[in-house]
């Protein structure tokens, strides 16, 4: 997990570009990341992709799936 990483890009709410990288491990379908990635009041643990819905979603530290908008 040290070599692989996988970076957040967003603007913050005065419209500041952030960024922030973390590791990860991959799995079938998935991106799991080392730590939680927490921006506000979202924590996100792993990146997945759903095949027969051609659709990425970000899941939360509760489990619960965020579509990534298209």
């Amino acid at each position: 997990m040290v070599t692989r990483n996988v970076s957040f890009n967003w603007k913050d709410a005065s419209g500041v570009s952030q960024s922030y990288s973390i590791g990860f491990a991959t799995a079938l379908d998935r991106l799991i990341l080392r730590d939680l990635f927490v921006n506000g009041d979202v924590s996100i643990r792993e990146i997945k992709f759903n095949k027969s819905a051609n659709q990425l979603y970000l899941v939360d530290k509760d489990g619960k799936d965020l579509p990534i908008r298209k």
